[in-house]
């Protein structure tokens, strides 16, 4: 389903959007080999990762069975992408996670090094 769809579906406007066969700028691969519609709240780079999944949460929630919807067409799943400084983990408290269960959305959260300089 291309993006665009999934916006009009949802009714949200697209924060960012790869079409199939888009190149992706790196050796592999080269071209995008999925449509993805990329949506969510603008949350500060600040913020704990409890913060994160709650914000999303709230963005999420009201829009779940519009998502479960979506899900006979496409694959529909909860991102978070954090690049890490020097933090050790996350504690997240059982109500969040009850929430994230809630969805019945998958969840994806990819952790990468982040490249910020450290000043001596």
């Amino acid at each position: 389903m291309h993006p665009e769809k999934i916006a009009s579906f949802l009714g949200l406007p697209l924060k960012k959007a790869c079409r199939k066969g888009d190149p992706t700028g790196a050796s592999w691969p080269e071209v995008h080999p999925y449509n993805i519609a990329i949506f969510g709240p603008e949350i500060s780079g600040d913020a704990s990762m409890e913060v994160h999944l709650s914000q999303l949460l709230e963005f999420i929630e009201p829009i779940k069975k519009k998502c479960h919807a979506l899900t006979r067409y496409c694959v529909v799943k909860i991102n978070c992408l954090c690049a890490l400084e020097n933090e050790g983990g996350w504690t997240l408290e059982n109500e969040l996670i009850n929430r994230l269960a809630a969805t019945r959305l998958g969840v994806v959260v990819s952790i990468v090094k982040s490249d910020k300089q450290v000043e001596e």
